[in-house]
């Protein structure tokens, strides 16, 4: 399943509410009369499934909106490797940096509240006293916690490319030799083409596989334990 394509898509049944009233209702709140979340699956309002759709949709957005960023990073990276075979090589160069910086910059402000969400996520297993309820919740917390992982490596990598695109001097070499010196020209490709120094492709595919797994794990709790 993907996990993005997923995301908002569990809401709890709320309780019923008891009227002691026989006049019309007051004016919905702000928040009844706003635009409802897409929903395919309606859980039971009790702890063990409440925790559900508040964590993993909790943890979902900042996992999401950090998949966004790592595809803008991902164009980032193409440029980054042809960067020396133009004339401006020097303000590409520059662009890149300030781009990455930024991405890298929005990433690390959405991590510290993703584990925050993963951890009560798995907390949620305490919630049940069916063991198979509390294993499944467990097994959702640890794919989650797998795309945190991989999510978390990938920023700080990236943070340190960016730290060396800024000690590095773009016009320190003549642009015959595309803006390098002589030695980095004569390096193997992939050691210059930094989604392969940085394994960026594979650690991508664990952070998709890993969030798949934890959208069909999800769903299979909404739809066998909370339905």
């Amino acid at each position: 399943m993907n996990l993005a394509a997923f995301a908002l898509l569990l809401a709890v049944i709320p309780p019923p509410v008891v009227s002691t009233s026989s006049g019309p209702t007051g004016s919905p709140s702000p928040a009844a009369s706003a635009a409802p979340l897409h929903t395919i699956v309606t859980v039971k309002a009790n702890p063990y499934c409440t925790s559900l759709v508040t964590h993993f949709n909790g943890a979902m957005r900042p996992l999401v909106a950090n998949d966004y960023s790592l595809d803008r990073v991902d164009d980032q990276l193409i440029d980054l490797k042809s960067v020396f075979n133009g004339l401006d090589y020097a303000q590409h160069y520059t662009t890149i940096r300030v781009k990455l910086v930024k991405l890298v910059g929005e990433m690390q402000k959405r991590l510290p509240p993703l584990q925050a969400e993963v951890n009560s996520l798995r907390d949620g297993e305490k919630l049940t006293t069916d063991p198979v309820e509390a294993k499944k919740m467990h097994a959702l917390a640890e794919k989650m916690q797998l795309a945190y992982n991989k999510q978390m490596q990938l920023t700080n990598d990236l943070l340190a490319l960016a730290q060396g695109m800024m000690d590095f001097n773009q016009l320190g070499g003549y642009h015959p030799l595309n803006g390098q010196d002589a030695a980095t020209q004569a390096m193997p490709e992939d050691m210059k083409d930094m989604k392969s120094f940085l394994k960026f492709d594979g650690q991508r595919d664990v952070i998709r596989s890993a969030e798949s797994d934890a959208g069909d794990i999800a769903y299979d709790i909404a739809t066998t334990s909370c339905h």
